[in-house]
């Protein structure tokens, strides 16, 4: 927020990164005991490790969810709302004892299928407000989506993805046949379990709509 004062009138883009919720789930209070395993959706395995970890989980999203409601809020005040573009989304999801696992280490819905939400201020964009789509899209597409709010010309030389206004004006309902998922275990003692060589040890996985869960 001080950011945005400071900036004034002028263009600004913001990162404001979040690193939770990520292991390990340590959560301040109240956040902590807000959701007790009553509260719990059912798991598809493991439930003493959702019962462990759930709860901490969810507390901790409302605790990202109070931040942004101060953050919005701010936004109403100084009038910049209607002029802001703003984009949610995770690098990531978590399987919380789904598939007997934690973490994110494959690519089940739970860990590569993640939320995100555009909002496009430009009246360009007033047709779709409040669409809800599966269609598939990248992090790779962030990027040009910025860059062309902003104005700047296509760089498809340098950055691979689509602007996503191609959605939120309409002119498209998808940018992309398939999506690819791809993970970088070199850091992991699996690799060395398994005896793969650093350059070698990735997953990668492409998706198409009717993989869409």
């Amino acid at each position: 927020m001080d950011f945005i004062r400071e900036a004034g009138d002028t263009s600004w883009c913001l990162h404001q990164g979040y690193i939770k919720p990520h292991w390990l789930y340590i959560v301040p209070a109240p956040y902590h005991a807000m959701y007790p395993p009553k509260t719990h959706a059912s798991v598809v395995r493991n439930e003493a490790e959702r019962a462990k970890v759930i709860g901490g989980y969810i507390g901790l999203l409302k605790q990202i969810d109070d931040q942004l409601g101060e953050l919005m809020a701010f936004l109403d005040a100084a009038g910049k709302t209607d002029d802001t573009m703003i984009i949610f989304t995770s690098d990531h999801g978590d399987y919380l004892g789904d598939h007997w696992m934690g973490e994110k280490e494959l690519f089940h819905d739970a860990s590569a299928c993640i939320l995100l939400i555009v909002v496009d201020p430009r009246p360009d964009a007033d047709g779709t407000r409040g669409l809800k789509t599966g269609t598939l899209v990248e992090a790779i597409d962030l990027a040009p989506t910025i860059l062309e709010y902003f104005g700047g010309a296509e760089v498809p030389h340098i950055i691979e993805g689509q602007p996503l206004s191609k959605i939120t004006h309409g002119t498209q309902t998808s940018v992309r046949e398939f999506a690819v998922s791809e993970y970088d275990y070199a850091f992991r003692q699996i690799r060395r379990r398994l005896g793969v060589e650093i350059a070698d040890a990735k997953e990668a996985l492409a998706n198409d709509p009717d993989m869409i869960g």
